[in-house]
């Protein structure tokens, strides 16, 4: 087998860039938001209604839904608060 990937090899796959569309990422992202909102809901809902029983798996879960859902609102306001210099 031969292993001969130098940097020039890499050049090959075309670079990652920002999306094109910025319209269609802050769709996305408020998607996501209100996705992770309703999974959060449902999560409390089950912690409270006693339908989840392992409490650390349900504390793991509702700190990743809200963590991924502070991050979504960082991404929506800055790219809705832009530069304000």
């Amino acid at each position: 087998m031969n292993n001969n990937w130098t940097p020039s090899s890499w050049q090959a796959f075309p670079a990652v860039q920002q999306p094109q569309w910025p319209d269609m990422h802050i769709v996305l992202l408020a998607g996501f938001v209100v996705l992770s909102s309703v999974m959060i809901l449902w999560q409390i809902n089950e912690v409270v209604r006693g339908g989840e029983t392992n409490y650390i798996s349900a504390t793991l879960s509702l700190y990743i839904s809200i963590y991924n859902l502070f991050s979504s609102l960082l991404q929506l306001l800055g790219i809705v608060g832009g530069d304000r210099d």
